[in-house]
C-alpha cells in the first residue's frame, strides 16, 4: 500500500507561477466584460455550466477585453483582524498551517504578525494552559521580546493605503511586499532559528529541580533546567578537554574527589594539569555565548581523540554546562550527564547556536514552560536534550523544538502566512481605454480569460494579444450618420442583400454601428460592402445613413482563447464619467 500527499507548495507553485507570467508580455491574460442582454429573470443571472458551450456563448457575447498585469493581481490572505482577549495559534514547522487555526494578525496600524509563540503553560497535572493575547503588537522590526501577555510576534509587513484601497477584498487583504523596505528585510532574514520549544509531553513521575552549577560558597543558580539543542544548526567547537579518567561503560569519571563538587573543574588558562577525569586543552577561541546574563550555558562533549580502545558496546554524549567569561571563553565545566563509549583521548567542547532552559514547576517539579535565550541559525531538523542534575523518576518529559522555515521567519511573507488566494484587481473606463469599453449600453458577465488572440481590421494576421485593450465588436461604417432613433442598442440589424445578422451595442462617430454576434441571437453570415440594413423587426432606411461603406472586423479573433473563470451578475450600466472596479478572489 502506498502513501502520498500534495504538500501546500503545489498549491502555492501553482499560484505563484501564474502571477509571475502576468509580467511576461508574451502571456496573454484578460479581463473581459459582455452579455449586454437581459437574462430570463433580471434578479437572477442565468446559472453557469462547466462545458464547452458555456465557454463558446461566453466568448461570443464579449464586448471588450483589458490586458491584465503584473500590478492587477496578488497574491492575498484570509483578514484576522486583532481582538484583545483572543487566543491565536502559534506557527509550526510540525502541522498544517491550514488547520492549526489563525496564527497571523492584522493590527489597527495596518500590520501583519506572525504569532510565534502564543504563551501556552503547562499545569501541576501537565495540562496545557492556553493565554489570551491582550497586548496588541507595535514593533515593525522582527521578533519582539515576549508581551505582558507573554505572546512573541515577528513583524511581516505594513499594508499600504494604496494596496488597501486597490485590493479591498472583504475577507481578505493582500500580501504586501514590494516596497524597498520588506524586501530588506526577506533579504535579512536568519535562516533556520528555533524561538520556541513545545512541551511534547511533562512525562510520569519526572521531577526536575533548578541547581547551582557553582561551587556551594558561590551560589549561581541557572535560570532554568538546561537544554542541549542538538541538529544541523550551527554550533561552536573551538574548546576541548583531555578525558583522563573513565567507568568501565565508558562514562567520564566525574565522582573522584579530587573535583569537590560532582563533576566541576575550574579552569586556568593555559593548564596541563591531570588531575581529576579530564583537564582543559583549549579553552576556546573567543567564539562561545554566555547565553544572556546567566554565564552558564548548556554543552556536549563530542569525542575526537583516543588513546586507547572504547570498553562500551554504546556510545551515548556526555552533557553539562559551561561557564562562559566575558572574553567568550570557557571557565569551568560541570558535567552533568556523563554518558558512554568514552575513551582516554580528547573531546570538543560543544555549544549550539540555540541556547534554551526550561522551569519546572515549584509544586510538582514537571516543565511548564521553556526559554529560549538565542535562537540560533542554520537548523533543517533539532532535537532537544534536557540536562538534569537531578534524579529523574518514571518517564522524562519530551520536548519538540519550533524550527523556522529554512531560509528564516519573514524571508517569504507568501508561504508563511499561507497565501493560497489570488486577488484581481481590474478597472475600467472609456476615454483613457481607446473607446472599447462602450458608455451606451450595459453588461452582464465578466471574467478572466487566456492566450487571447489579436488580428487586422480585415481579418488577418492572427498573433497572440499584447495590446492593452481588445474590441470583440464588429463595426459597420455607413456612408453617413444614422439615426440613433431607429438604431438603438440590442436591437437586431439585418443586411438586406447577405441576409448577415447582429445585435447593435452602440453607434460612435455618427456613423459607426458596433454589433457582436452572439449565439443563438445572430448568425456567422459575413455583412457585405454597399448593403443596406434593417432592423428586425422590418423597420429598414433606403437611404446612404443605413448603407454600409465598409466593414471593421473585431480586434479580438472570435471565440480565441481559453477562459479561466466566469462571473454571471446582474446588469451594470456604464456612462462617459463612470470608472468600474472588479475585484476577483480565487482561493485554491
Amino acid at each position: 500500500m502506498s502513501n502520498s500527499i500534495l504538500l501546500n507548495n503545489f498549491r502555492y507553485r501553482l499560484i505563484k507561477t501564474f502571477t509571475d507570467k502576468l509580467s511576461d508580455i508574451a502571456e496573454g491574460f484578460y479581463f473581459f466584460y459582455g452579455n449586454p442582454f437581459a437574462w430570463d429573470d433580471e434578479a437572477s443571472p442565468d446559472i453557469l455550466t462547466i462545458s464547452a458551450l458555456q465557454e463558446a456563448k461566453t466568448k461570443s457575447n464579449i464586448l471588450a477585453l483589458k490586458k491584465v498585469n503584473e500590478r492587477d493581481v496578488v497574491l492575498g490572505i484570509e483578514k484576522h483582524v486583532w481582538v484583545s482577549g483572543t487566543h491565536y495559534a502559534q506557527f509550526s514547522n510540525t502541522t498544517d498551517l491550514t488547520e492549526v487555526g489563525v496564527y497571523y494578525i492584522l493590527t489597527s496600524g495596518n500590520r501583519v504578525y506572525k504569532c510565534l509563540s502564543n504563551n501556552t503553560l503547562l499545569n501541576d497535572m501537565g495540562y496545557p494552559i492556553e493565554a489570551v493575547s491582550t497586548i496588541e503588537p507595535t514593533h515593525d522590526e522582527g521578533i519582539n521580546s515576549p508581551t505582558g501577555d507573554g505572546y512573541i510576534w515577528h513583524y511581516m509587513y505594513t499594508l499600504s493605503n494604496a494596496m488597501n484601497r486597490k485590493f479591498n477584498g472583504g475577507d481578505y487583504i493582500p500580501v504586501d511586499i514590494l516596497s524597498d523596505v520588506v524586501q530588506a528585510r526577506i533579504a535579512a532574514a536568519v535562516p533556520g532559528t528555533i524561538n520556541r520549544i513545545d512541551i511534547a509531553t511533562p512525562g510520569g513521575g519526572s521531577q526536575y529541580e533548578i541547581y547551582c552549577p557553582d561551587a556551594d560558597n558561590i551560589p549561581t543558580p541557572l535560570p532554568g533546567i538546561p537544554l542541549f539543542i542538538d541538529g544541523d544548526g550551527d554550533e561552536v567547537s573551538s574548546g576541548r578537554i583531555a578525558i583522563t579518567s573513565i567507568t568501565a561503560q565508558g562514562a567520564i569519571n566525574i565522582s573522584e574527589p579530587e573535583f569537590g563538587v560532582r563533576g566541576v573543574v575550574d579552569l586556568k588558562y593555559p593548564t596541563n594539569t591531570t588531575t581529576g577525569a579530564f583537564y582543559m586543552v583549549d579553552v576556546g577561541d573567543n567564539d562561545y555565548v554566555r547565553g544572556g546574563d546567566y554565564g552558564w550555558s548548556p554543552i556536549m562533549l563530542r569525542q575526537v581523540t583516543s588513546e586507547t580502545q572504547a570498553s562500551a558496546t554504546e556510545y551515548e554524549f556526555a552533557y553539562g554546562v559551561a561557564r562562559i567569561d566575558e572574553n567568550q571563553n570557557i571557565s569551568a565545566i560541570r558535567i552533568l550527564d556523563a554518558g558512554k563509549g568514552y575513551t582516554l583521548g580528547e573531546a570538543e567542547v560543544i555549544q549550539s547556536s540555540a541556547i534554551a532552559y526550561a522551569i519546572p514547576n515549584t509544586n510538582s517539579k514537571k516543565l511548564y514552560k521553556t526559554v529560549v535565550v538565542t535562537s540560533g541559525r542554520n537548523f533543517n531538523t533539532a532535537s532537544v536534550i534536557i540536562i538534569s542534575d537531578s534524579s529523574v523518576y518514571g518517564t522524562p518529559a519530551t520536548l519538540t523544538p519550533s524550527i523556522s522555515p529554512i531560509s528564516g521567519h519573514g524571508s517569504n511573507p507568501e508561504v508563511e502566512l499561507n497565501a493560497l488566494t489570488l486577488i484581481f484587481n481590474v478597472r475600467i473606463a472609456y476615454e483613457n481605454l481607446g473607446g472599447d469599453f462602450t458608455i451606451e449600453n450595459d453588461f452582464r458577465s465578466v471574467g478572466i480569460i487566456e492566450n487571447v488572440m489579436e488580428q487586422d481590421n480585415d481579418g488577418t494576421n492572427h498573433r497572440l494579444s499584447s495590446a492593452l485593450t481588445l474590441s470583440a465588436k464588429t463595426d459597420l461604417v455607413c456612408k453617413a450618420d444614422v439615426d440613433q432613433n431607429v438604431i438603438t442598442q440590442d436591437i437586431e440589424l439585418v443586411g438586406m442583400l447577405s441576409g448577415a445578422r447582429g445585435k447593435v451595442i452602440d453607434v460612435v462617430d455618427g456613423n459607426v454601428i458596433r454589433i457582436i454576434r452572439s449565439i443563438g441571437d445572430t448568425n456567422a453570415v459575413p455583412f457585405l460592402p454597399d448593403e443596406l440594413l434593417s432592423t428586425g423587426d422590418g423597420l429598414s432606411a433606403n437611404d446612404e445613413a443605413a448603407e454600409i461603406e465598409s466593414i471593421r472586423l473585431p480586434e479580438y479573433v472570435p471565440y480565441s482563447g481559453q477562459i479561466l473563470f466566469i462571473n454571471n451578475r446582474e446588469a451594470i450600466q456604464r456612462s462617459a464619467d463612470q470608472i468600474e472596479t472588479f475585484n476577483f478572489i480565487f482561493k485554491l
